[in-house]
């Protein structure tokens, strides 16, 4: 039962949830941002990836999805970023 109530947490994040600090570094889809998770007054680095900038004829969702999957993956990594969470808009 906990858990069903922490995967309906994890869905609920979003952007709306974190105080944008400043841009951390620049690429071909989007920007990486620290932020401050407004509740838990934690730091993260958030990746915002633009929807409108990727083309899915190029396979390029099935890069961001790997990259996304690899990384959930790595969990015990010393010299890998940790994912906590992922979310989108509409």
């Amino acid at each position: 039962m906990q858990q069903a109530a922490e995967t309906e947490e994890r869905t609920k994040t979003s952007i709306n949830d974190f105080d944008m600090m400043c841009a951390l570094g620049r690429g071909s889809f989007g920007t990486v941002n620290l932020v401050r998770h407004l509740r838990a007054q934690a730091l993260f680095a958030v990746k915002i990836i633009s929807k409108s900038k990727i083309n899915s004829a190029n396979k390029q969702i099935s890069h961001i999805l790997n990259e996304r999957d690899i990384l959930r993956k790595l969990t015990n990594a010393n010299y890998c970023v940790h994912l906590s969470d992922t979310f989108q808009d509409d």
